[in-house]
């Protein structure tokens, strides 16, 4: 009684009359019998599935998306199960990553897309200017910075450094800055993307790693070991400067040190090559109040020339004016009697390049000009000065030579 008597098959969507006859048959088996072609009717065959597929998209422990796919017959047979073996492809773009997924069922390919919004690292950079730093370039989606409050954290040696996302558009990119000392040069720095709620946002590398989780960390050394790979023998020169640099103030200041040292270009560094850039004083000096004066580099995110200058015992200074190039500036008290005039954020090409300090009491005046290439003259004409100044004095003059080379 499990086999079916007869089986017929028809059309999809045809429509037709099914007459059952009965003879020698009483009517309750007669009315079992319409009740089963009936039910076998309203099971509709198909010679083949036509299916619709349902995805189910998940994310594993890594960050990565992994759909399934739930297969319904569109037929009405009941027909379904779940496919296996469905492949999913990633694309990382430069604002987005999407995931395709395919699978084939009775030779037809079915496939769904998800889309994640994101934020990528499209570049490095350093600023050898004003200001030395090292910059992240970053595409970030429209969908994440539509969020006024979303931002990014720069963790740099032990602290973190916020910055909204709305101050740093550059064009169609994000540049995100974080200032260094010179001696930091070595020193790592993490950057992350975060939504305005604090979470997470997920970020990608230039060669499309996921680093999300750790953060994406660069420095001023990395981007100069890159430099010094390329083909442009002016950038490869001023790259390996600025090394000696960095690793003469980073001895010099006795900052993490250990086994660091410079090249052999810049022990031969002379006092002759340094006597161009020696200060000049002016030539009509009649201020006798002043009784000496001195220089001094900061070697900070801004280097800063200091020009201090030493009044005598009970001079009122407070008529007396501070000049640089002729323009008025605030002089910054050291003491009762010293009084010191910066310059503050001097790119590595003008480091030649001499300013006028003037004090003038209104009548008479003190006038000095110098660079911050005075200074390194002046380090190595002292008999007092350690090897460790004498060296980042050495340096700072190659540097400069390679960066006036390069940006010329």
């Amino acid at each position: 009684e499990d086999d079916p008597i007869l089986t017929l098959k028809f059309a999809m969507g045809s429509t037709g009359t099914l007459y059952i006859y009965t003879e020698d048959i009483n009517e309750d088996d007669e009315q079992l019998l319409i009740e089963t072609v009936i039910l076998g009717v309203n099971s509709a065959w198909h010679a083949q599935h036509t299916y619709e597929a349902e995805w189910d998209w998940y994310q594993d422990d890594n960050g990565d998306m992994h759909a399934d796919a739930y297969f319904v017959c569109t037929l009405g047979d009941g027909a379904e199960f779940y496919a296996e073996d469905v492949n999913v492809t990633k694309e990382v773009l430069d604002s987005s990553v999407v995931y395709t997924a395919s699978v084939t069922v009775d030779g037809v390919e079915y496939t769904d897309t998800y889309e994640i919004a994101i934020a990528r690292i499209s570049g490095r950079s350093v600023n050898f200017g004003e200001e030395l730093g090292v910059n992240f370039l970053l595409k970030i989606s429209d969908e994440i910075t539509a969020d006024e409050e979303a931002y990014a954290v720069i963790t740099f040696n032990d602290a973190d450094y916020e910055y909204l996302l709305a101050d740093c558009a550059s064009g169609e990119s994000y540049k995100v800055t974080k200032s260094i000392a010179l001696k930091e040069y070595r020193d790592e720095m993490t950057i992350r993307i975060y939504d305005g709620e604090g979470n997470l946002i997920t970020l990608y590398d230039k060669e499309g790693n996921d680093v999300t989780a750790e953060g994406y960390t660069f420095s001023m050394a990395a981007y100069l070991e890159l430099a010094k790979n390329t083909t442009n023998e002016k950038l490869v020169a001023l790259a390996e400067a600025f090394e000696d640099y960095g690793n003469a103030a980073m001895i010099n200041f006795d900052y993490n040190a250990d086994n660091l040292t410079v090249s052999d270009a810049v022990g031969e560094v002379t006092l002759e090559d340094l006597e161009d850039y020696a200060p000049v004083y002016g030539e009509n000096n009649n201020l006798d109040t002043v009784e000496s004066d001195q220089i001094s580099i900061s070697y900070s995110a801004k280097l800063t020339l200091n020009a201090y200058f030493t009044f005598a015992q009970g001079t009122d200074v407070s008529g007396y004016k501070f000049y640089v190039n002729g323009e008025e500036v605030e002089a910054v008290k050291v003491n009762n009697v010293k009084y010191c005039v910066k310059v503050a954020g001097i790119n590595l090409k003008y480091f030649g390049n001499a300013y006028k300090f003037t004090v003038s009491d209104g009548t008479n005046e003190f006038e000095v000009n110098c660079s911050v290439l005075s200074y390194c003259y002046k380090v190595l004409k002292s008999d007092k000065a350690s090897d460790e100044l004498v060296t980042l004095a050495q340096a700072t003059y190659l540097v400069y030579l390679a960066a006036a080379d390069y940006y010329s």
